[in-house]
Formats: C-alpha cells, structure tokens, sequence
C-alpha cells in the first residue's frame, strides 16, 4: 500500500485506504463501503465518505497501478484491452444513468456504462483504468451534473474518445503492440482512424 498512500494526504484518508483494499482481499460476500466498515467494527459514514466524497487525487493511484502493471507484467507484444460495460441502474440521482444500450443485457435498457482499460500480456492480465460514460442528455444538464457531484469541466465525449484519453495518458507505460476491444470498439472508423494516427495497430 505504501506507493499508493503517497498521494493520500492526512492519516485517516491512509487509513480508510487501507482498510477498504483489505475489505477488497476479504472473504466478504457484499465488497462495498457499509459492509466493509461493519467488517472491521467501524462506523460506515467515514468511509463511505473517503470513497465518494472527499477530495482526493485517484489519478495518482492509477498512475502508481499503471507503472507497475507494466513494469511487472510487461511484454514488447503486451496488448491493451477497451471494453464497454453496462449495468442495469434506475433512478435520476446516480451519475450517468439513462436509458442506452447494455450489452450485458444485449438490449436497451435504464443503466449505467463504463469504458475500461485493461493489460494482457503472455503470463497474466490486469484492469488498470476506467471512465463513466455520461450520455449527452447528462452533459447538457448542467444543474443535475452540479447536483450530482459532477465536476463542471465535464464535457460529452464519445466511449471511443474516452478509451483514445485513457491510451494517452497512460499507454506509454505500458508496453505493448496492439491494441482491440469488442465489436463495439473496432466499428469506429474515428477510433481506428485516431489509433492509426498514433501508430498503434487495431486488432
């Protein structure tokens, strides 16, 4: 934990971290913030607090989980891996909720969706980032965005611009020759068009 605690400020946010990534490693069979706490005889608030309210930079801790993701698992022809993924979600009040296309479901649906990056390489694989996909219908509503939490730099990108934004900020890392993802993923002319740019090779 130590390389991760370096971005965390005071002692409690060290603490929680600590706390909620062996809730994680538990054999727990519900791993979020009230059952984790409960595990370890602590009141939920603060917790919960850590993860979803108080200021803290995550981007580090991805830059440290990135850094050894490829130091450790790294291959000349690793691969980095886009795959959208929707989850069935109801409601107004949780971020990025509408009705889109979940392919877990294979239909259209209430959910919400996130692109995530992950690494392959010969002897193992490991998620290393994500992005909330926020439909246009959220970005246009700046007053549910600011209800909700969200920050007002945040702009509609499509889930082929997201992947695009999370291979620039942290390919380099990551040593690798090609990159795929689903269906979805390799229909884009624009995301193919915006790899080839980077010289990067589509699977």
């Amino acid at each position: 934990m130590e390389p991760f605690g370096d971005g965390l400020v005071r002692g409690e946010q060290i603490e929680h971290a600590g706390m909620f990534v062996r809730g994680l490693l538990s054999d727990l069979e519900h791993k979020n913030a009230e059952s984790i706490a409960y595990r370890f005889g602590q009141e939920r608030m603060p917790l919960q607090w850590f993860i979803g309210v108080s200021p803290w930079d995550d981007a580090s801790l991805r830059d440290e989980l990135v850094r050894q993701v490829g130091e450790q698992l790294g291959e000349s022809d690793g691969v980095i891996v886009f795959d959208p993924s929707g989850f069935p979600k109801k409601g107004k009040a949780s971020v990025g909720v509408a009705r889109q296309w979940l392919g877990r479901l294979g239909k259209v649906d209430n959910g919400q969706v996130a692109v995530y990056m992950s690494y392959t390489s010969r002897g193992e694989h490991a998620l290393v980032n994500e992005r909330l996909f926020l439909p246009r219908e959220w970005t246009r509503d700046k007053a549910r965005c600011r209800k909700c939490g969200v920050p007002s730099d945040i702009r509609f990108q499509t889930r082929h611009e997201l992947a695009l934004e999370m291979l620039a900020e942290q390919g380099e890392y990551l040593p690798h020759t090609w990159i795929t993802g689903d269906v979805e993923m390799g229909r884009s002319t624009a995301f193919r068009r915006g790899l080839r740019a980077r010289e990067e090779q589509y699977l």
